[in-house]
């Protein structure tokens, strides 16, 4: 099995990087010259690794382009329940129906969390906030 890469930043504040991470298919050669078709990563799999400094937190956005909702989990950090994933906190495809969203639940409409209320199902994307290292 491959080392993920590590996952430049997309971007940063102060005290906070920001990564971006879109799901997609892909052809990824998984045995020595065969090529398999993937649900990935940033055409990665398995995801890319993301260097954390002590002291500073981060914010993963991920972006479902697959055909199904997903569900995230983030594995090496210190991360708050309601930012860590769970089984009903689905990244939907964009376009896709979410009736359980009618804008006052907490949810921003872009795919984040505002703070007002925890994650609910249903986010066409969906981002983690509050990683710290271990």
């Amino acid at each position: 099995m491959p080392i993920p890469a590590v996952l430049v930043p997309a971007g940063g504040s102060g005290r906070a990087d920001r990564y971006e991470i879109t799901q997609h298919e892909a052809a990824v050669e998984v045995l020595p010259g065969i090529r398999t078709r993937l649900w990935t990563y940033g055409g990665t799999f398995p995801g890319p690794t993301i260097e954390l400094r002590r002291g500073r937190s981060i914010i993963v956005t991920h972006r479902n382009e697959l055909p199904v909702p997903t569900v995230v989990h983030l594995h090496g950090g210190h991360s708050p329940a309601a930012s860590d994933g769970y089984p009903t906190d689905l990244v939907l495809p964009q376009g896709w129906p979410d009736a359980a969203h009618d804008g006052r639940d907490g949810h921003d409409g872009r795919g984040g969390h505002d703070g007002r209320g925890g994650p609910g199902p249903g986010h066409a994307g969906a981002t983690r906030g509050r990683c710290r290292p271990g």
